[in-house]
């Protein structure tokens, strides 16, 4: 284990050049920062490249890496993305997310489209992983879905739930040939999200807070739906609380 010293060093010159996402594409490489996340990468067949941890958290038993490095608590403070950081930071590589070839039956897919916040990314994630989601298409997505703080809201989620990027109009073509209905929320749509969610194989699609869905989603959907609000001030949901909304009430649906 190399211990370093100084912020200086290239290794921490580099861990902060991957904060940035046209750094981290060129160098082929993302941050995964806590103990969690780490771990959650590997036991889902992330191979993690190095770890830069504190004294205290290498005293803990930790994932397999190439290297690792040993880092004062200061110097780690200062590289840390954290407000209260655990002490272990690796890097990965990034990988290419193209479409899969096909879907299992009854298939459960959740599709963001033109997601511009990292944390909101992060959290749909996190509710597609706990709902058994098979597939999260991100369709013309605004952010880098390998920054760090997409990373530390999924609470590693994005490690275990199969990813593609892609554009609307590939997203569309993919779900129509393989026989997936898609639901698309909409707050004018008139039947409301529980009364009306089907079986068999749909993908919920989710626009963002700025626009909502795109107009070629809501004339491409087979159903549209809201979810009611009763509030006097409120006029659309957060994106990730939406997703988590219809993903539950699909699971719902296939268990009853």
């Amino acid at each position: 284990m190399e211990r370093i010293e100084s912020e200086k060093n290239s290794h921490i010159r580099r861990l902060v050049r991957l904060r940035r996402p046209r750094d981290r594409h060129r160098l082929g490489q993302f941050l995964i920062e806590g103990l969690r996340e780490c771990h959650r990468a590997a036991e889902n067949g992330w191979e993690l490249l190095e770890l830069y941890g504190t004294s205290a958290v290498f005293a803990q038993a930790l994932p397999p890496c190439r290297e690792a490095f040993l880092l004062p608590d200061k110097l780690f403070g200062k590289i840390s993305a954290r407000e209260n950081p655990d002490g272990l930071l690796a890097t990965a590589a990034i990988r290419q997310c193209p479409l899969p070839q096909s879907l299992p039956p009854n298939a459960l897919v959740i599709v963001a489209e033109a997601m511009e916040k990292p944390g909101n990314l992060g959290a749909i994630l996190r509710s597609a992983e706990a709902a058994g989601c098979q597939l999260l298409l991100l369709a013309d997505p605004l952010t880098d879905v390998w920054n760090p703080n997409a990373i530390r809201a999924s609470q590693g989620a994005i490690f275990a739930v199969p990813l593609a990027i892609c554009t609307g109009e590939a997203a569309i073509r993919f779900l129509r040939e393989n026989g997936v209905g898609i639901v698309a929320a909409a707050p004018a749509a008139e039947r409301c999200y529980w009364d009306s969610l089907p079986g068999g194989s749909i993908a919920i699609a989710i626009g963002n807070e700025h626009g909502g869905l795109s107009g070629r989603w809501l004339r491409e959907a087979d159903l549209t739906v809201r979810i009611p609000m009763e509030g006097s001030t409120s006029d659309s949901l957060n994106a990730s609380v939406a997703a988590a909304l219809l993903l539950y009430e699909a699971l719902r649906t296939r268990r009853r």
